[in-house]
């Protein structure tokens, strides 16, 4: 349990870190664009000049540039693989321009802005549903906890429940029960900070 919740944490600050660092990165995307550069070599260079994990990512994508692929099929896995909503936005705002051309710098610059607002926006809607969230949090963790008080105060206070066999069906439904409202809860909660 412990791993899958020190894994979750981990990438969860790796995507927000990353989200933190896109719109001053296509800020740059949109400078290096007004020096005439093609996109390809705009996103060469950010990618030398950003730092850690977004630079990284961006990095992987001038590998695959540089092999022969395409910046469109370089940067398709981009939002897939770190797992950031807001990397489709630029995906396909790069991908649109390159098959189709027109204002880059223009295009970056309204991008920039949307990404500021939809984190701004994020984080409003993470403050105004953190009550939710904590409350959701109590109530996956009061019944584990109310049981192995008891338990620890007095080892044989379950007993009578799990000797019989409609005390053991009881014991289980609740438990089966109290798992998929943990779970029910849990996407509840990715959902909302998804959004």
């Amino acid at each position: 349990f412990i791993p899958v919740v020190s894994v979750v944490i981990a990438r969860s600050r790796h995507q927000k870190k990353i989200t933190e660092q896109l719109p001053d990165m296509v800020d740059e995307l949109a400078r290096a664009a007004k020096t005439g550069r093609s996109l390809e070599q705009c996103l060469q260079l950010v990618a030398e000049d950003t730092p850690s994990p977004l630079g990284d990512e961006l990095r992987m994508c001038v590998q695959k540039m540089e092999l022969g692929m395409s910046i469109s099929g370089a940067i398709k896995d981009l939002p897939h693989r770190t797992g950031v909503v807001s990397l489709n936005v630029l995906r396909t705002a790069l991908t649109v321009h390159h098959q189709t051309g027109g204002d880059l710098i223009s295009v970056l610059d309204r991008l920039s802005a949307t990404i500021r607002d939809r984190i701004s926006y994020l984080g409003r809607l993470n403050a105004a549903t953190a009550a939710s969230r904590a409350s959701a949090i109590m109530m996956l963790v009061i019944p584990p906890g109310v049981v192995l008080f008891f338990l620890f105060r007095d080892p044989n206070y379950l007993e009578r429940l799990t000797d019989s066999a409609w005390g053991r069906n009881i014991t289980l439904t609740a438990i089966v029960l109290q798992v998929i409202g943990a779970t029910w809860v849990l996407r509840i909660l990715k959902s909302s900070q998804q959004s």
